[in-house]
């Protein structure tokens, strides 16, 4: 099980691994974590009694210490900070948010970059053949038009660089 942050940029590997391996060790069957940082910043969520944090220390030497969602009193808090995080979709070709009316309908998925690209239908022959969708990939249809999230395509990377040399 991978340990999934609130934010919308995945953990380093490091944290990553402290995570996972504490979710084995305390029994957590939940992906989610966040951190004491986050909590702080939202007054009402509350940690349940008697919840310890993983203190996870990094190579820079910053420690940072997480909960498990499963150790929140109020977990459908945690969802709204979620939210609140989340990178805001982008067009994979033009980098600009998509606006309201077409987000609001798009799951949230990011890169590891933290950015959450998207492509239509119609866009895809101006990447090929470099950006293909993947097999067995299904498109997100909003108001007719089908989406490709990054993450169903070929070689995504290729996808992040064009937007970051607009």
């Amino acid at each position: 099980m991978e340990a999934q942050a609130v934010r919308s940029v995945p953990y380093t590997d490091e944290v990553q691994t402290v995570l996972v391996a504490a979710s084995k060790e305390r029994g957590f069957t939940s992906p989610l974590w966040v951190s004491a940082k986050a909590i702080t910043k939202n007054e009402k969520i509350r940690i349940k009694d008697h919840q310890d944090p993983i203190a996870v220390s990094e190579t820079d030497g910053k420690v940072t210490l997480y909960f498990n969602i499963q150790q929140i009193a109020n977990p459908q808090l945690v969802d709204e900070l979620r939210i609140n995080f989340a990178a805001p979709p982008r067009s994979g070709l033009s980098g600009k948010v998509l606006p309201a009316n077409v987000a609001k309908d798009l799951p949230n998925m990011s890169t590891t970059s933290g950015q959450s690209y998207w492509v239509t239908e119609p866009q895809l022959p101006f990447f090929t053949p470099v950006l293909e969708v993947m097999p067995g990939e299904r498109p997100v249809v909003v108001q007719g038009v089908s989406y490709y999230h990054v993450g169903q395509l070929t070689n995504p990377e290729v996808l992040e660089c064009h937007v970051k040399n607009l």
